[in-house]
């Protein structure tokens, strides 16, 4: 073509589509869902299943990601980053050349080049609500995956350190774990005897467990203050806890058969208070545990069933052999002794938290100094070398990278741990399990009722309740560790089945007592039913401890296990929780409600033979202290700042934001901590941590 006055015109480039038309029938660029952005520094993104890599042509980014809502070049919006022309390497070139494709609705910016067109970075904004550009885009939610190698590697060295334990520490947290739903575990040990004299009679266990769930308030409660404030000091909740259960074990002792309007009012109260002590339990005790070695874990999972042994053990010795209404001893002699014994828990705390230690010592210093030593390795072994690790730690720390300041941000307690969706396999199959096991209190006296006997109701549920124990101290103590052999492992597939079938048949036992009376006689039913109750209950030990020990194997990282072992009990008592709900919508004539409060065992198992490094997904949620500490573990070079060239006047553009570089990263923060935007460039592959070499 010729244009009259003018040089003939000439074809610079050609767009190719390999496709149909798709303008007949326009579809709608904007995704119906938010799907997460994966960061590869040095080489580009990988959005909706397409990768967006630097290099790339126009017609490449129109083709995978549709047409730009806007095209503009660099002056017209002014990034601040572009100040820095740290993408650049040719700073001095003119930047009116380049353009930018503007996808707001994904959040993303792509700069190319604008002599080569070719892409040369690309800008994914957060949106957060301070920014002076907050509602243009559309938070985009992406992920940087790297590993965690210094802080997962001083996590080990000091678990391999501390696995020798001796026998006297393994006694004292099988006696901590035993605290764990102890003022709970008395209350229904006194099941069969409060049955028989308070008016609510068989209906009691239903409603006891009810108040035990309604507990499940302050487990729910401590969350939201956890998610508010931060971490609390499970030392501090725990001793508080313990305090609470002498003092309510007190009361029980004085007005367990107390009537407010002909009811027991008083005791359901107090069975609430007992819930929420123990719902608590279950979230706190593990995260203290887990700053201790490996057995020390184990030892606590055996606790917590033992614990449930014991108090059901002290309940024979007052019934075996005496009717209901003469026993050896009454209701109120066993709270003062459940209370007696919740003392001795208080002080096995204490030791356990090496907070008795120095009280002695400072005590016997005024008899002699010596003397308080040996008084204090007699009551913890374990206190010099405590003291020792902790002195190791720490100078350790003094020689590393300075660590970045605590913050309530949930990034880095996730950080070890793989994908969500393997998480939320292990939080559902706990949830599905609480949910069964917390609903066979309130079946059991109606199981027992099959036989008209009152004295026959009271020692077959009795019965019922010690092979519970015994079953799941069996299951908790043959669960399968990385040891193990092929045959064990297997164990908790078997429990997947047993459990359901055992639970069926305690339920339609349940129902229609007339499927026991008919078949079974009394003699019979005494033998078969507490089997099935312990076959069940070892079946829940079995599953439970396999579920926790493989939670706890797919990170090495404290703060991670403790974090999950948190979750995973915080999923087992809504579980509980769901169970009694769903209960009381359905109005069963069970009422099928949660269980008295064996604990759940997070148990441990052996790291050896584990990956060396554990995953850390970074995303827009990390707060910038997390996120600078995780890259710099990761093997990028400390992050130094940006200053932006400023005239002389003192106002920019910036507000209260700042600019932090790596290689192939910018990141732009906001003065609360919060990521405003993340700006990749093309860098060398030499710059980059060896995990970045290549595009998985």
């Amino acid at each position: 073509m010729d244009l009259e006055g003018r040089a003939p015109l000439a074809a610079s480039r050609l767009w190719v589509f390999a496709s149909d038309a798709s303008f007949e029938t326009p579809i709608s660029v904007v995704p119906d869902l938010v799907e997460a952005v994966s960061v590869h520094p040095g080489l580009g993104v990988k959005m909706s299943g397409k990768r967006l890599r630097f290099g790339a042509m126009p017609q490449d980014v129109f083709s995978d990601f549709g047409p730009p809502q806007q095209v503009c070049v660099k002056d017209m919006i002014q990034p601040p980053l572009d100040a820095f022309r740290i993408h650049s390497r040719t700073p001095l070139r003119p930047a009116s050349l380049d353009y930018y494709y503007n996808y707001f609705y994904l959040g993303m910016d792509v700069l190319f080049d604008g002599q080569t067109h070719l892409v040369q970075k690309i800008v994914l904004h957060t949106n957060p609500p301070t920014h002076e550009r907050f509602s243009r885009y559309t938070r985009c939610f992406f992920q940087l995956q790297i590993e965690a190698q210094a802080h997962e590697s001083h996590h080990r060295h000091h678990e391999d350190d501390k696995k020798g334990i001796g026998k006297t520490m393994t006694v004292l947290f099988t006696m901590f774990g035993m605290s764990s739903w102890w003022v709970g575990n008395a209350i229904f040990a006194q099941l069969p005897l409060l049955v028989s004299r308070l008016p609510e009679s068989d209906a009691l266990g239903t409603q006891l467990s009810m108040m035990v769930q309604a507990g499940n308030i302050f487990s729910i409660s401590y969350k939201i203050i956890e998610h508010h404030v931060g971490p609390l000091d499970a030392n501090l909740v725990v001793n508080g806890m313990h305090q609470a259960s002498l003092l309510l074990l007190m009361f029980l002792a004085l007005f367990w058969d107390s009537q407010l309007m002909g009811r027991s009012l008083p005791l359901l109260g107090f069975s609430i208070l007992a819930g929420g002590l123990g719902c608590l339990s279950d979230l706190t005790y593990w995260s203290l545990v887990m700053r201790h070695p490996p057995p020390c874990t184990k030892a606590v999972g055996v606790g917590m069933s033992l614990g449930n042994f014991v108090v059901l053990g002290l309940s024979t010795v007052q019934v075996t052999g005496r009717s209901v209404d003469n026993p050896r001893f009454g209701v109120t002699n066993f709270f003062v002794s459940a209370a007696l014994f919740q003392m001795l828990w208080g002080i096995v705390t204490l030791i356990v938290q090496d907070k008795l230690g120095p009280a002695v010592v400072w005590a016997a210093g005024f008899v002699s100094e010596s003397f308080g030593k040996r008084l204090l390795n007699l009551i913890n072994p374990m206190h010099e070398k405590a003291v020792a690790l902790l002195r190791a730690e720490q100078e350790e720390e003094a020689q590393a990278q300075p660590a970045a300041a605590v913050t309530d941000h949930p990034g880095p307690k996730s950080s070890g741990l793989p994908r969500k969706k393997k998480i939320l396999l292990f939080e559902a199959v706990n949830f599905c399990t609480y949910a069964t096991t917390y609903t066979l209190p309130c079946i059991l006296p109606f199981v027992a009722a099959a036989f008209p006997e009152r004295s026959q109701q009271c020692h077959l549920l009795l019965n019922m309740m010690i092979f519970q124990s015994i079953g799941d101290v069996s299951g908790r103590m043959l669960a399968p560790t990385s040891k193990s052999g092929s045959l064990q492992k297997k164990l908790p597939l078997v429990g997947g089945v047993v459990l359901p079938l055992c639970f069926s048949i305690l339920i339609a036992s349940a129902v229609d007592t007339s499927i026991i009376s008919d078949v079974l006689s009394y003699e019979q039913a005494a033998l078969v039913l507490p089997l099935i109750v312990m076959c069940f209950f070892f079946s829940r030990g079995m599953l439970v401890s396999a579920v926790f020990l493989r939670a706890r194997g797919l990170t090495s990282s404290r703060e991670a296990a403790e974090h999950l072992a948190s979750t995973m009990g915080f999923c087992g008592q809504m579980g509980a929780l769901s169970a009694n709900v769903a209960a009381q919508v359905e109005e069963s004539p069970l009422q099928l409600v949660g269980v008295e409060g064996t604990a759940m065992s997070s148990d441990d198992q052996e790291l050896e033979g584990k990956p060396s490094f554990a995953g850390v997904c970074i995303d827009v949620r990390w707060l910038w202290p997390d996120i600078e500490e995780a890259l710099q573990n990761a093997g990028f070079s400390k992050s130094r700042p940006l200053v932006m060239n400023q005239s002389d006047d003192s106002h920019t553009s910036f507000g209260s934001r700042y600019f932090y570089a790596f290689p192939g990263l910018i990141f732009e923060v906001m003065q609360n901590g919060y990521l405003a935007s993340l700006t990749m460039f093309q860098v060398p592959t030499s710059e980059l941590p060896s995990m970045f070499h290549g595009w998985s």
